[in-house]
């Protein structure tokens, strides 16, 4: 249930944030910033507040409040067309990547606390299985809901912006529910104020039978340091979790460099509005639900590392599809294929950062790996739209698909050397 709200949430408006962004005002800078700004926030974010989080004696209180201050900045997010036009949306983005702050938090709470709800290893898999499973199919019908009223109920462009501010309230309103849902959860081991896990002198729990070896992440962490400086040295000490982090962030960089290109592409190369936008979503949605069992059986086969390098192969091979599709049709299809792709890049980057950071502060191990992918994002988006003002959209998606290809090799090179794991 609160995967399914969460979903929901976010795909009211995030599917069409970008062409709101350019009916208040915005082009393909504020698109770019769209993608690169709450990186930022979110790097700035993430390590002193997973740190503070540590230290909390109730993180699923703490949780609670972060998800009640991101789902109130959606309310923000509707008042930005009543400010003067050339600063909606800048408006918008400034409140966009603020939310990013509590949002980041709030996430890698949540993250780290699914080994507290789901103790059992096999229980916490069809947990996760199973909402991914159910969010890949409502994403694309709440997705499809929202691109129809928006494209054939309003009669104007005031009315379209009106609509787009109803969709941030009704947003706001799922969050609410959304929080409520995710209070109702308990630790499987704990009473529900507890310490965390990770508290500094908080006694590690009684192994349980069947309870999986430690991994070798674990078996690589400092675990006498109780200390933020302690801590982090010990994270940053972990063989393991510094390999995973090194070869997988040079993957996320030449990933998210073209985020903003494929928005830009559709909305401005091939005119796109928001029901071609929703298409986009349901195609990329549909194939990610029915793909995920594919990729769930190659990893269970092959092993999560191989699969990671044959899902960064075919998201490469995505971006030059893109850049190839001359119209908004086969755009659908070209959609269809990143879901494939992307549902199998992204099962395969949560499970290796599991694989890589043991039980004792994965909190702190979450938060680090992701204020690094966050830097990147913050980075890479901008870089791309230089090179566009250089050599033109297409050609820097070209660019970008074959630094894909790299760093696909790259992981592929750290597998068989056995330094991203094969779990």
């Amino acid at each position: 249930m609160y995967g399914l709200l969460y979903d929901v949430v976010i795909n009211i408006y995030k599917p069409f944030a970008a062409k709101f962004l350019e009916r208040i005002g915005g082009g393909a800078f504020h698109i770019s910033l769209y993608n690169s700004l709450p990186g930022i926030v979110a790097a700035l974010a993430l390590l002193p507040g997973t740190l503070l989080l540590r230290k909390n004696k109730n993180v699923k209180s703490a949780t609670v409040v972060l998800l009640r201050i991101t789902r109130s900045f959606l309310l923000l997010a509707a008042l930005s067309p009543f400010f003067p036009e050339n600063l909606r949306a800048v408006t918008f983005l400034f409140v966009i990547s603020l939310m990013n702050f509590p949002d980041a938090l709030s996430q890698s709470a949540i993250q780290s606390s699914l080994a507290k709800f789901f103790t059992s290893g096999e229980v916490r898999a069809q947990a996760i299985s199973l909402r991914n499973k159910f969010g890949n199919f409502s994403i694309p019908v709440v997705t499809l809901i929202m691109g129809l009223i928006i494209s054939f109920i309003p009669r104007s462009e005031s009315q379209i912006v009106t609509f787009y501010q109803l969709f941030f309230v009704m947003s706001f309103l799922v969050g609410l529910a959304e929080v409520f849902v995710f209070k109702k959860f308990r630790y499987e081991t704990e009473p529900d104020n507890a310490l965390s896990e990770t508290e500094p002198g908080n006694a590690p729990a009684e192994p349980e039978p069947g309870k999986q070896p430690v991994s070798d992440a674990e078996k690589n962490t400092d675990v006498t340091a109780p200390s933020k400086k302690g801590v982090i040295k010990s994270v940053l000490s972990n063989k393991v979790f510094r390999h995973y982090l090194f070869f997988t962030l040079i993957y996320y960089v030449t990933w998210q460099s073209g985020w903003a290109l494929s928005t830009i592409y559709q909305i401005e190369n091939l005119g796109a509005n928001e029901i071609w936008l929703a298409l986009f979503a349901v195609g990329s949605g549909l194939t990610s639900f029915f793909s995920a069992a594919f990729w769930s059986r190659y990893i269970a086969k092959k092993g999560n590392g191989r699969a990671m390098v044959m899902a960064g192969y075919a998201l490469a091979l995505n971006m030059t599809f893109i850049a190839l599709t001359p119209n908004l049709p086969l755009m659908v299809l070209a959609c269809c294929y990143g879901g494939f792709a992307g549902i199998g890049i992204n099962i395969t980057l949560l499970h290796g950062l599991l694989i890589a950071t043991p039980e004792k502060d994965r909190m702190v191990y979450i938060g680090m790996y992701n204020t690094f992918v966050n830097i990147s994002l913050g980075v890479s988006p901008m870089l791309s739209l230089l090179l566009v003002n250089k050599i033109g959209i297409v050609y820097t998606m070209h660019v970008v698909g074959l630094s894909r290809v790299i760093s696909a090799s790259l992981l592929l090179l750290a597998y068989r050397k056995k330094l991203i794991g094969s779990e």
